[in-house]
């Protein structure tokens, strides 16, 4: 049975300055500190920050879906090739994206297939890119896939895309704190650093999810019904459940190299079935492309 924790998180914008040379952009947008109170005693400390850039595989998938273990496998192989420089979630999308029997479970007491892995917020990230056509299906970094003009990249392509991606200067560092679970909720901050001056026509946001980690349940695979299947990286939650995130830079032509951000971020009230499973996944995205632009990911520490 699940455990039932429901999903409330916030993310915001502190704007703490680490070094006084840094250089601001005019005007960014103030936002109300609306982190849990369960979070205030917890103290954080920063992991060093990747020096290059990582790529995250956001895999669309479904524990009825029969060619949907092709595309974990080969997140496994890939992973043995890019090792942490790849990263991984799972999304299930919600019933009404028009995959109902590929991800709905069967009624309470069937004695399999009852472990609700979609989220509606899972529905709502696969909506913003157009629905495909099949699951599995992947958002690569977000990048544009130029044969269909569309977002979604077949698994067979994530090699290729992936390396392209590792091999792009990086534009922002991001360092993630240790992620800690307090009174039953998930706390933690991210801080970001702009590298390079970059310009935008938009704004630069950033994005929180709580995933779940290697649980055996079933699964379908090519007709077979697998009881003991490994899901992996599985979304849970989206902090606040707001898959657009918070804007860290906007209202500006140019961010100036040296720009400085950290950026608190909180969950509660999530649905979860092993609480010593769990990770957080922060990434930056520029919303004019939607391309990623870097990832960073970490344990829940209990």
């Amino acid at each position: 049975m699940l455990r039932c924790l429901s999903l409330f998180g916030t993310i915001l914008l502190l704007g703490t300055t680490f070094l006084n040379s840094c250089n601001y952009v005019s005007g960014p947008t103030p936002v109300v500190d609306q982190t849990s109170e369960s979070c205030d005693s917890v103290s954080h400390s920063f992991a060093s920050a990747p020096t290059v850039k990582n790529v995250l595989v956001e895999k669309f998938s479904g524990h009825k879906c029969g060619n949907c273990p092709d595309a974990s496998h080969e997140i496994e192989n890939l992973s043995n090739t890019y090792g942490s420089r790849l990263i991984p979630v799972t999304i299930h999308p919600h019933p009404n994206n028009g995959f109902h029997s590929l991800v709905i479970e069967n009624s309470p007491g069937s004695g399999d297939y009852e472990t609700i892995w979609y989220t509606e917020a899972g529905g709502d990230i696969m909506s913003s890119f157009t629905t495909p056509a099949f699951l599995p299906n992947g958002l690569v970094d977000r990048t544009l896939e130029p044969s269909f003009s569309n977002y979604w990249w077949h698994h067979t392509q994530w090699n290729a895309q992936i390396t392209s991606q590792l091999s792009k200067p990086l534009d922002v560092t991001m360092s993630t704190s240790n992620v800690s679970l307090s009174d039953g909720t998930v706390c933690g901050k991210t801080a970001v650093e702009f590298l390079n001056p970059v310009s935008t026509s938009g704004d630069y946001r950033i994005v929180h999810y709580l995933y779940e980690d290697s649980l055996a349940d079933w699964q379908l695979e090519h007709g077979t019904n697998v009881p003991n299947y490994l899901h992996r990286h599985v979304l849970r939650a989206v902090a606040n459940n707001d898959i657009i995130g918070q804007a860290l830079v906007s209202g500006s032509s140019t961010v100036a190299s040296g720009t400085l951000d950290t950026v608190s971020y909180s969950f509660e009230n999530f649905m979860v079935r092993d609480m010593s499973q769990l990770g957080v996944i922060s990434f930056i995205y520029d919303s004019e492309t939607k391309e990623v632009m870097q990832t960073v990911s970490a344990k829940v520490s209990n």
